[in-house]
């Protein structure tokens, strides 16, 4: 049985709480684990599906927020953020991506950034000469490079 599958039904997702918060309470090395459930919980039942539906509609703006709650989520429950990725994501919003977010196995990776095709050259250069301002040593082996979106989910 899958995590997804056991927290399937509100009642479930309860008791996978209550159970986890009484091994807290046992031994406070358990804490991490509270706090990966509602991270996973957060991002599989809520912000995946509010963040497709957004895409559905062509809400970039309500799609950029729900990727900003997960990263949110990443640094602060799966805590799995190195400072340069958090900065990374940070840094392309406030630059006009419309939604950024590190991605890959945590604890440094890669960060990606949506922006429109027309600005995509130029605003990733525009991060890149940040990054490259920044105090962060990993900024000199940077790579940044653009990218079109792959294709639609496909169900064989």
């Amino acid at each position: 049985m899958t995590l997804a599958e056991a927290a399937a039904s509100a009642d479930s997702t309860d008791s996978i709480r209550a159970a986890l918060r009484e091994a807290t309470s046992k031994n406070a090395d358990f804490a991490w684990l509270l706090d990966r459930f509602e991270q996973f919980w957060k991002e599989s039942e809520e912000i995946i599906p509010r963040a497709s539906d957004a895409l559905v509609r062509n809400d970039l703006e309500c799609f950029g927020q729900l990727v900003n709650e997960s990263q949110v989520a990443a640094e602060s429950l799966l805590r799995n953020q190195v400072p340069e990725t958090t900065w990374l994501a940070k840094e392309a919003s406030s630059l006009g991506a419309y939604a950024a977010s590190a991605f890959g196995a945590g604890f440094g990776g890669s960060v990606w950034a949506l922006v429109s095709t027309a600005e995509a050259a130029q605003f990733a250069r525009r991060w890149h000469r940040a990054y490259e301002r920044s105090s962060f040593d990993a900024a000199a082996q940077s790579e940044f490079f653009v990218t079109d979106a792959g294709p639609a989910l496909i169900r064989w």
